[in-house]
């Protein structure tokens, strides 16, 4: 292509050069003749217009040229952004899985062999779970498949003259999220809606999330989570991607 726009460059130039020299020996040669004057004249003008229309469609060609190299290099540049933000959608992909496996690795034991019960199972879950986050009081309850029914296990820093009522799904807040299989974030807690004793006194929660246990499809376990910050939507997150864990645990120990 390079080598095309030479040629119609130099033939451009070749014809007004020659215009130019037949002008100028006709001239020379007529001897000042009037005729022969505007006859070289006419052909100088014609051969001035061809080159200079040559000229302009090498130009033209040129611009085309310039044009078609620049979609090239948009193009190769879109495809370049595009593969350096599939690498880094990669990365944070990648990031996240670590993050989630740690987590995992934090709360749940390595086997439910040690644990005699369910009730020791999921307070061990509540307990390693406050030592990650800032967790005042938490609740665990499993399904009981015969009836249907969610029952109250594991506790950690629950004191309450009476227990939390049984439900299930589709019963109360944590009933709802037994049967959505969704965590369940609430920031505005009514007053008296749960309320924490210390040896400092009582206070209310700023929040408290309800993550469901699931295994194949079912919700086999509820989770309650009270703290005195309000969770972020990062751990919110965090939550949301351990569900399946939780109900294989609580599932599997109830076949030992």
């Amino acid at each position: 292509m390079e080598s095309a726009t030479r040629k119609n460059k130099s033939y451009a130039t070749a014809i007004f050069i020659v215009g130019i020299a037949v002008a100028l020996i006709s001239v020379y040669a007529i001897g000042g003749n009037q005729a022969w004057l505007s006859y070289s004249s006419l052909v100088f003008m014609l051969c001035l217009l061809t080159g200079l229309y040559s000229v302009t469609a090498y130009q033209q060609k040129e611009n085309i040229s310039l044009s078609a190299q620049n979609d090239g290099l948009e193009k190769r540049l879109s495809q370049f952004q595009s593969q350096v933000g599939k690498k880094k959608e990669t990365i944070v992909d990648a990031k996240e899985t670590i993050q989630v496996e740690e987590f995992i690795r934090k709360i749940l034991p390595e086997s439910n062999q040690q644990f005699g019960s369910q009730e020791k199972l999921t307070e061990y879950i509540l307990t390693s779970i406050a030592k990650e986050f800032s967790i005042a009081q938490g609740l665990f309850f499993t399904k009981d498949a015969s009836t249907e029914t969610f029952t109250l296990q594991g506790r950690y820093a629950y004191f309450s003259e009476d227990l939390p009522h049984n439900f299930k799904e589709g019963e109360g807040l944590s009933g709802q999220v037994a049967k959505d299989k969704m965590v369940l974030n609430i920031s505005d807690i009514p007053d008296g809606y749960i309320t924490i004793v210390s040896g400092l006194g009582t206070g209310n929660p700023n929040s408290v999330m309800i993550v469901p246990a699931i295994s194949q499809g079912t919700t086999v376990g509820v989770m309650e989570l009270a703290s005195f910050h309000t969770f972020t939507p990062n751990e919110v997150d965090l939550f949301s991607k351990i569900t399946a864990q939780l109900g294989e645990r609580i599932a599997n120990h109830s076949t030992i």
